[in-house]
């Protein structure tokens, strides 16, 4: 049970999905096998959907290339566009689905208040994307290995706080991050002017180079904060608590007492990771992988595709797996009673993709069995996000979902996943990303501290 400083990386979910359902041929889909249907067209199409629903199948279908060889890139592209080609609990969308999901364009929103609750997740946010910059900006280089250097972009940084631990994951090269942690802390303070903490460009590299160079200073800042910078920040996150300012959502009905008490304990442990910890290997840092995938000549992914599991949804799978040992180890550390809800701040450099969205609102509904359903005799979490924006829906990427934290029965864990998977390639209009608001320059909306970026008086 990986409650510890240590990577966890759980394999793939064991499936046995009925194969023969949607199978062109019943009884060669059982075997493995093809049958003609009088005509070299219909064997072809036959092909290219045993090929691109290889994981719904046991028995795998062509390399890609092979596949174009013997069909023609026509007859595959064809195919891609027409239905998803991954497993039940898996999900991919081609350029085209992604552009046919409408987002309602506005313009930069207000300045997001940190404050309550949010205090947690803006220091989460300042530790992400920092991360970030140390792995993926060429300043840092020398601090890795020649063949890591310009190899290692995570793409997205995720974490959270559990109890008295810093849960981190990314969603990919998250065996690196303890190491750019280290790397962040021993570095130098920034010394640059804040002038180039603002950009009015719109221009994605613009304003990423701007976000990063802001949240390295407040990381700095935070890193090398007094006892004294500390509990200031918790009796302002505790006061905002008891006004009602940046009190977590579904917390009805709870004290601002127990809310506040959280509050505090995630900024020490924030504090206690970044001041106290580099020197004894990080005790309170948990690092989550995404699981493998076996791939081989026989399932290779497309070309340009690559495949993961999201950094939220590997958190939350651990956490979905050891709920019951994560909440008793809260709850003692917290001083909670077994009816109190643990809070899960959770925060990175973007928001929340739209397929992790949407997942996270699937494990928050109430009597479907999800990791932040609050009807669990055994375990309660509460998920808090600073804010409700709805990322972008990305192309070309077979994502894995996190069954297990959709629901603790595998069974049906796979078929909350699937319908997640179905609407976003058939039913796009069935999401939240449908129409949702989204800002017009793209990195700004993305960013989950976009509004920070215009508008931040620090």
């Amino acid at each position: 049970m990986p409650l510890g400083n240590s990577i966890s990386q759980q394999t793939p979910h064991a499936m046995s999905p009925d194969i023969a359902m949607n199978a062109p041929d019943q009884a060669g889909a059982a075997t493995g096998t093809l049958s003609r249907r009088g005509n070299s067209h219909a064997l072809k199409k036959a092909s290219a959907e045993r090929f691109l629903d290889f994981n719904n199948r046991p028995a795998t279908g062509p390399d890609m290339n092979v596949l174009r060889a013997k069909l023609g890139n026509a007859q595959v592209m064809s195919a891609l566009s027409a239905r998803s080609f991954v497993g039940p609990s898996s999900y991919f969308l081609n350029t085209a689905q992604v552009s046919a999901i409408p987002r309602l364009e506005i313009p930069v929103p207000e300045r997001k208040l940190y404050v309550g609750y949010n205090r947690v997740s803006q220091q989460l946010s300042h530790i992400a994307t920092t991360l970030y910059h140390v792995m993926t900006h060429e300043t840092f280089l020398d601090k890795w290995n020649e063949g890591e250097r310009g190899a290692i972009n995570p793409i997205e940084i995720q974490l959270a706080v559990i109890g008295d631990k810093l849960h981190v994951s990314s969603n990919f090269h998250s065996d690196k991050l303890t190491r750019a942690l280290h790397i962040a802390l021993s570095t130098g303070a920034p010394n640059h002017s804040k002038a180039l903490e603002r950009t009015s460009n719109v221009d994605k590299h613009a304003v990423r180079a701007a976000t990063c160079l802001r949240h390295f200073r407040k990381f700095h800042a935070l890193a090398g904060a007094s006892a004294n910078q500390l509990k200031d920040a918790q009796t302002r996150l505790k006061t905002e608590i008891d006004r009602g300012m940046g009190v977590p959502s579904r917390t009805e009905g709870v004290s601002p007492e127990i809310i506040g008490k959280q509050g505090v304990k995630a900024l020490e442990t924030i504090s206690r990771v970044l001041t106290e910890e580099a020197g004894k290997g990080f005790p309170s840092l948990v690092v989550h992988a995404p699981p493998t995938f076996e791939r081989g000549p026989e399932n290779a992914l497309p070309p340009g595709v690559t495949e993961t599991r999201h950094a939220e949804q590997n958190i939350e799978d651990d956490l979905a797996r050891n709920a019951e040992a994560h909440f008793a180890q809260a709850i003692a550390e917290l001083g909670l009673s077994k009816s109190d809800a643990v809070i899960v701040p959770m925060a990175g450099k973007f928001v929340a993709c739209a397929v992790c969205a949407e997942a996270e609102k699937a494990m928050q509904a109430e009597g479907e069995g999800g990791v932040f359903a609050q009807d669990s005799e055994a375990y309660r979490f509460n998920l808090h996000r600073s804010g409700e924006r709805i990322g972008h829906a990305y192309a070309n990427e077979v994502q894995q979902l996190a069954a297990h934290a959709l629901h603790p029965d595998q069974k049906r864990g796979i078929e909350k996943a699937t319908t997640i998977r179905d609407n976003f390639v058939s039913a796009p209009s069935k999401t939240m990303a449908w129409k949702a608001p989204v800002a017009a320059a793209m990195i700004p909306n993305r960013t989950d501290s976009e509004s920070e970026a215009f508008t931040d008086p620090q």
